[in-house]
């Protein structure tokens, strides 16, 4: 996740000037990349499979036996509802990251080698968490703690990036914002 989500957001700053070569470039790794994994999965086909199952009628009462009650499933669902806040305070942020340093932090010619910087360092402390966080994790026997600090640290680094405003906001925006995602991709994944 850290080299799909930061990896190819710093190859991708090199195409601010030439946004039509940037479509074709990453049009051809899409294309290669479908290619590479069809050939790696090499799933069978179902089609001469014939189904025994008798079609149910749709109804309120089958929805309830998929999904439990808050009273069984609660810490499913405060962690699904969790993971959705934080994955669209994220996303929303890495998303749109040339529209706010163009737009809000008025980077000018800065904002190449500001969206460079930030995903280069999100890059690096990801893949380090994911090597340190799982098994520290399963050491101590902890989960919970770390995923709150993990959505501490992307408030703090959002927070740092609307009040601070400048290079020193964009670093602490990098580091935390890095620390917390890899964080979660480590204990989520792990």
């Amino acid at each position: 996740m850290a080299l799909g989500n930061n990896g190819f957001n710093v190859i991708g700053a090199l195409f601010l000037s030439q946004f039509r070569l940037g479509f074709i470039v990453f049009g051809i790794f899409t294309f290669v990349g479908v290619l590479i994994a069809t050939l790696i999965v090499h799933e069978p086909s179902n089609l001469s499979e014939t189904s025994t199952k008798k079609k149910e009628k749709f109804s309120l009462k089958n929805v309830k036996l998929i999904f439990p009650s808050w009273q069984i499933g609660r810490d499913y669902y405060l962690a699904l509802i969790g993971k959705m806040f934080q994955g669209v305070g994220n996303f929303a942020i890495t998303g749109y990251i040339l529209y706010i340093m163009t737009d809000f932090l008025h980077r000018g010619n800065q904002t190449q080698s500001s969206i460079q910087l930030i995903n280069m360092i999100m890059l690096i402390f990801g893949i380090l968490m994911g090597l340190v966080a799982g098994p520290l994790s399963d050491k101590f026997k902890v989960l919970k703690l770390p995923v709150g600090l993990s959505t501490i640290l992307l408030a703090i680094a959002a927070l740092s990036l609307f009040f601070l405003r400048n290079n020193t906001g964009i670093i602490l925006y990098a580091l935390a914002a890095g620390l917390g995602m890899g964080l979660w991709n480590a204990l989520i994944i792990y």
